[in-house]
């Protein structure tokens, strides 16, 4: 496992410190803990996935800083999904309205936004969300936040583009998530899917296994094609 370092090109580190007043090397343990941290945290509930999953991101004080690493900045996000298929950042062209599905730290948003879309940002209430609408006043960003319920999509509008990194694992049932997120894609957008499907391990319990086959039925029988389908990454289309 990498060590994590603040570097001064992260600006989303260089915001969580100041949103939670503690100095660089105070993050970096934070950091470089969060896995274990948000395990036991997770650990420490009770009741089944489901159960687990309605409380944990809520209430977890340590699972932020397990995911900013990948999204220390808009650059280093660029970067992760450029290497999985540089295809998918091309969709976000300006104008297009983008909705990011399970937005942890809001840095999708922020890239989205520096290429002239209207993002807006979409996830469970709890301290991510709460860092993410902080740090977007605190840089005078025009992003949305929508903090959701979680049992059921909170929106009635269609999108050019819905974005959804390592978000179905989490989700106690993804099929129906996969189908009321095929619905928010407007005629000519798409669903940029990427998954995780290795299922719980020690440091990540809140990770359910899920069989990307019956994920990718349901987009179809939703209306979705694909347009580029690397397994645990795609991106699906609806027609015009």
């Amino acid at each position: 496992m990498s060590i994590y370092t603040v570097a001064p090109a992260h600006d989303v580190a260089a915001d969580l410190m100041a949103w939670a007043e503690i100095s660089a090397a105070e993050l970096e343990e934070r950091v470089n803990l969060g896995a274990s941290l948000a395990s036991a945290e997770w650990q420490a509930l009770s009741g089944d996935f489901a159960a687990r999953a309605d409380r944990f991101y809520t209430i977890s004080t340590t699972y932020l800083y397990h995911l900013l690493p990948c999204n220390a900045s808009t650059a280093v996000l660029r970067a992760k999904l450029d290497g999985f298929d540089p295809g998918i950042v091309a969709e976000l062209t300006p104008g297009r309205h983008v909705l990011d599905f399970g937005a942890g730290l809001g840095t999708f948003c922020v890239l989205a936004h520096e290429r002239g879309c209207l993002a807006t940002y979409y996830d469970l209430p709890g301290p991510h969300a709460d860092f993410a609408a902080w740090r977007f006043v605190y840089r005078h960003l025009p992003i949305p936040v929508i903090r959701g319920a979680p049992h059921s999509l909170t929106l009635s509008k269609r999108y050019d583009v819905v974005f959804s990194d390592a978000v179905m694992e989490h989700l106690a049932d993804p099929l129906y998530w996969a189908g009321e997120l095929a619905d928010r894609v407007a005629p000519g957008g798409c669903f940029i899917c990427l998954i995780d499907p290795s299922g719980p391990a020690d440091e990540t319990p809140m990770h359910a296994r899920v069989h990307l086959p019956d994920i990718f039925d349901r987009l179809y029988i939703h209306g979705l094609t694909p347009q580029r389908w690397l397994y645990h990454h795609s991106i699906w289309r609806r027609p015009l």
